[in-house]
């Protein structure tokens, strides 16, 4: 039996095919020999040592790249940059987001990033911002495989403050992802429901009365 999701305002429920109740719109052998040198003697009997390998630059921090089980990460430029885009990055963990993000800002360190330009790492045009999101919240959603998705626009809470920014959207961000995730869809299947609403936002859909789902608030039965 298919169950009917309905929210308060004619919104309709996320999937595979849209938005999730967004009522504004209805992440070689290692030695441990120590490098060569070279000893050069001045006239007046003064040695100097140099290091073969002194001759360049150090390499990027390459930990912005790399998945993290602790916040932040080593180049401040792209942490900066990175974490006003998502919070979650520098008080939780440096999860793949994080990392994706962090080739957005164009960390030096990252695949495809800069070759060239400021070894700080920060964009060509020195601004320090990263360029317009290319995707759609839709778009996002599908490529990351999100099942349940929200948007946040304007002076809305939806997501929270955090997630990823895309073309219609100041944050789009995954919801009802978790293991064990219950949504109002699959409860009303349990309980046997024809149709369903779900009270999210505020959309007194419900009443204010019924089943907390991952999805909403409150999920009801229809009739």
């Amino acid at each position: 039996m298919a169950v009917v999701l309905a929210c308060a305002g004619g919104g309709s429920p996320g999937g595979s095919q849209g938005s999730a109740f967004d009522p504004t719109h209805g992440d070689g052998t290692e030695t441990d020999d120590p490098p060569a040198t070279s000893t050069t003697t001045s006239d007046d009997g003064v040695s100097s040592v140099a290091s073969a390998e002194g001759t360049g630059t150090a390499p990027p921090d390459a930990s912005c790249c790399q998945v993290a089980p602790t916040p932040g990460c080593g180049n401040p430029q792209t942490e900066s940059c990175v974490c006003a885009i998502q919070t979650s990055c520098c008080q939780s963990v440096w999860n793949q987001d994080c990392v994706d993000l962090a080739m957005t800002c164009n960390d030096p360190a990252c695949p495809g990033g800069p070759t060239t330009g400021d070894p700080t790492g920060e964009p060509g045009d020195s601004s320090g911002d990263p360029p317009p999101p290319m995707l759609t919240c839709d778009q996002l959603a599908a490529q990351e495989g999100w099942m349940y998705w929200r948007c946040q626009s304007g002076g809305g809470s939806q997501c929270n403050g955090m997630g990823t920014p895309t073309t219609d959207c100041t944050f789009c961000c995954e919801f009802c992802g978790q293991a064990g995730d219950v949504s109002c869809g699959d409860y009303a299947n349990g309980q046997g429901w024809g149709a369903a609403n779900c009270e999210w936002n505020g959309n007194g859909a419900c009443g204010g009365m019924g089943t907390p789902t991952c999805d909403c608030n409150f999920c009801c039965q229809v009739g």
